[in-house]
């Protein structure tokens, strides 16, 4: 796979893991809801108002509070492989990049840094580093 295919992967990972993480929160969040709604059942029922059922009241709010949990644990393991991904996607960047150099020769940085030093000569006066074809010196104005 290309570096491009992992990092699409970890986006895509990443938008479910969120979406799934928010709406496990909010699954979280209406149990809660229903949990208030059963206690007002529990209190209807004994103060002798026909409320609905207690039992399934809380029940249903059991219910959404395991899913909500789930839904919550999946979208953080999105999130933590959409992270796996892009670091994947980056070592294999850099692993193609360094196979795309050829083994045993300087780096275009290392031949422009020898050219330089191959085409240059220090001044005799000043020292400082100018072109062998050079005529004078254009830091201290020296005839060579």
């Amino acid at each position: 796979m290309r570096p491009v295919h992992f990092v699409a992967a970890a986006l895509v990972l990443l938008v479910a893991g969120f979406w799934m993480a928010a709406e496990g929160d909010a699954r979280q969040a209406a149990s809660e809801v229903a949990h208030l709604n059963s206690s007002t059942a529990i209190y209807g029922d004994l103060l002798g108002f026909d409320g609905g059922s207690s039992s399934q009241a809380t029940e249903r709010a059991r219910e959404m509070e395991s899913s909500g949990e789930t839904l919550s644990t999946v979208g953080q393991l999105f999130m933590i492989t959409a992270v796996v991904l892009f670091v994947l996607a980056v070592a294999k960047a850099y692993a193609l990049r360094q196979r795309a150099l050829p083994s045993g020769k300087a780096t275009p940085a290392e031949v422009t840094a020898q050219h330089d030093a191959n085409d240059r000569n220090p001044c005799p006066r000043c020292g400082e580093s100018i072109p062998v074809q050079a005529r004078m010196c254009r830091f201290c104005q020296l005839d060579l």
